[in-house]
C-alpha cells in the first residue's frame, strides 16, 4: 500500500516538473524551475553574451525582482509580473517575448539568436554590419555576386535565419577579391579590386563622384590660400585590405606636394569612395590645370 502512494505522488509530481534547455553560442543552461534564480541566469549570461547593459536585482516587499534593458519582471511565492501584468502560470515563452529575446523554439529546447545585426551599411566598396553578440556570418561567393550567409542562428531585419541561410545578396564585379575584416560589435565585408590608373577625374571639393573604375584617380579642387594637397588616410577597420588604394593617393600627394610646394596632410574624407585613390587639394583657382597636367603626365 505505502510503495502504491509513493507512486502516486512520484506521478504527480512529474506532471509538474518540467526540463527546459536555452542554448547560445558555447552556452547551455538546463532550466527546470521558472523561478527568480533561473531566469537571473539565464538574462545574465546572454546579456553578457550579446554586451548589452547589465541586468539588476533587488527586492521591493515580498517581490523579488530583475530589471535588463528597461523592462522588471517581479517574482514572488505565487505570481509573476510582467511590467504591470500579473500572470499565475508564466511559461519561459512569456518571459522571453516580454524581454524581446528572438529565440527558435524546437520542443523544450530555446536557442537564442546568437548574433543580432541592429544596422547594416552599404557604402558602395563595402558593406558594414553592426551587431550585438558574436559574428556568425560568411561569404559565399557566386558568379558576379556574394552571398551573405549565416554560420550560426542570426536575428536580421525581423526574421531568425538559421545556419546556411542567406541573409543578402550583393551584385559585384568577378574580378573583385572579398574580405571579411571582424571588428569588436562590427563586421567589414570588403570588395578589393587591382588598380592600373589610366585617367583622371577631376572635381569640386563637396561634388559627389558616382562613376569609376579600378584605372581611376580623382583629384579634388576647392578654391583657397590654404595651399595643402591631403591625402585621404587608410582605415585600420579593413585590416590592411585598403592599403593599395592609401599608396596610390600617397604616392600622386606627395609628388604633387613636391612639385607645387604644397603642405601635405593625410586625414579622413568620406565623402570620397573607399575603394577610389583620390587627393584633395585646397590651392586657388589659377593652380588647377597645371597640377592636373602634371599629375595626367605622372600617369604615362
Amino acid at each position: 500500500m505505502k510503495k502504491f502512494i509513493v507512486a502516486i505522488v512520484i506521478f504527480f509530481l512529474s506532471l509538474n516538473s518540467f526540463s527546459e534547455i536555452i542554448k547560445f553560442d558555447n552556452y547551455t543552461i538546463n532550466a527546470t524551475n521558472l523561478n527568480f534564480e533561473t531566469v537571473e541566469e539565464i538574462l545574465e549570461k546572454y546579456s553578457k553574451f550579446l554586451s548589452t547593459s547589465e541586468i539588476s536585482t533587488g527586492t521591493i516587499g515580498s517581490f523579488n525582482y530583475i530589471e535588463w534593458e528597461d523592462k522588471i519582471i517581479y517574482f514572488s511565492k505565487n505570481v509573476v509580473v510582467l511590467g504591470e501584468n500579473a500572470l499565475d502560470n508564466p511559461n519561459f515563452d512569456d518571459i522571453f517575448n516580454f524581454f524581446n529575446i528572438k529565440y527558435l523554439k524546437q520542443e523544450n529546447d530555446y536557442n537564442f539568436a546568437e548574433m543580432v545585426i541592429t544596422k547594416v551599411e552599404d557604402f558602395g566598396s563595402y558593406l558594414q554590419f553592426d551587431y550585438l553578440g558574436k559574428n556568425f556570418i560568411d561569404i559565399e561567393a557566386t558568379d558576379n555576386a556574394i552571398n551573405i550567409i549565416s554560420k550560426g542562428l542570426i536575428y536580421f531585419n525581423n526574421n531568425l535565419y538559421e545556419p546556411g541561410s542567406i541573409l543578402l545578396t550583393k551584385n559585384i564585379d568577378s574580378s573583385y577579391k572579398t574580405e571579411l575584416n571582424i571588428l569588436p560589435k562590427r563586421t567589414i565585408v570588403q570588395f578589393i579590386k587591382e588598380y592600373n590608373i589610366k585617367n583622371i577625374i577631376v572635381k569640386l571639393f563637396g561634388e559627389k563622384i558616382e562613376k569609376y573604375d579600378s584605372k581611376s584617380f580623382a583629384i579634388i579642387f576647392k578654391d583657397s590660400n590654404i595651399n595643402a594637397v591631403f591625402v585621404p588616410n587608410y582605415s585600420p577597420d579593413f585590416s590592411g585590405n585598403d592599403w593599395k588604394v592609401f599608396s596610390i593617393s600617397d604616392k600622386f600627394g606627395k609628388l604633387v606636394s613636391k612639385k607645387f610646394n604644397l603642405k601635405l596632410f593625410y586625414v579622413p574624407f568620406v565623402q570620397i569612395p573607399k575603394d577610389l585613390p583620390a587627393i584633395v587639394i585646397f590651392t586657388p583657382q589659377n593652380n588647377w590645370n597645371q597640377i592636373s597636367e602634371f599629375v595626367e603626365g605622372e600617369l604615362q
